[in-house]
């Protein structure tokens, strides 16, 4: 048995479950041998950007940033500034594709997105061929990769939270979360177009901040 949860609410331990260990010895580097009677195995800890990643996959978005404060928050100043802007994207784009529009704003004013990337979720609000010449970039927008768009991410947002496939029935319920959405969406694109005419300061998207990194600790932005 590895070593047993903290009742840390966002813990970095994890607990694993092995048969009868008779035997550990430790390996070269971090790594750690444990055999049992039948079978030997490696444990090797996963790099904190990895956890970091698969936290925010898992939709733990607060818990990857208290994760990144904790571990990877010391070095060069610019490089934290280039990481906190990346996570900032990777998680308004989580938020966004699990409905938490309210969140993902916060995420969005924050960090370095181009607008573009948004865009491409509404194409029928565009006139065509708007954005002919324009690629989103993947690793900061996931649905690209797919092809998917607003309707497309509610849909499987909603089957995700409820258990259930979306069908005809539930028309009134996607049609209100794609409201929602697009709400949100013109209020960033309104925000940006403020920024763009100097309306609003520039320096909190591409400064890393400590006490920034935590949602519940977010410092007042313009609403």
């Amino acid at each position: 048995r590895g070593a047993a949860p903290t009742p840390d609410p966002h813990p970095v331990c994890m607990e694993l479950w092995l048969t009868p260990v008779v035997a550990v010895r430790a390996g070269h580097g971090q790594c750690i041998f444990v055999a049992s009677a039948t079978s030997v195995y490696c444990l090797n800890p996963m790099p904190f950007e990895d956890q970091v990643d698969m936290l925010m996959g898992s939709f733990h978005v607060a818990q990857a940033f208290d994760l990144f404060r904790q571990t990877l928050s010391d070095g060069d100043s610019a490089d934290l500034a280039q990481r906190a802007a990346k996570m900032r994207s990777d998680a308004a784009f989580c938020l966004l594709t699990n409905l938490e529009c309210d969140q993902a704003i916060k995420h969005f004013k924050r960090s370095p997105i181009d607008v573009r990337e948004l865009l491409v979720l509404v194409p029928d609000v565009l006139p065509k061929g708007a954005l002919d010449r324009y690629s989103p970039k993947e690793q900061y927008n996931p649905m690209v990769k797919h092809s998917i768009h607003l309707e497309d991410m509610v849909k499987m947002a909603l089957t995700r939270k409820t258990g259930n496939e979306i069908g005809e029935d539930e028309a009134d319920m996607v049609e209100e979360q794609i409201r929602k959405a697009k709400l949100m969406l013109c209020h960033f694109f309104e925000y940006r177009r403020d920024m763009a005419g100097g309306g609003l300061a520039r320096t909190h998207s591409m400064v890393f901040d400590d006490e920034r990194m935590n949602l519940d600790g977010e410092a007042a932005v313009r609403p």
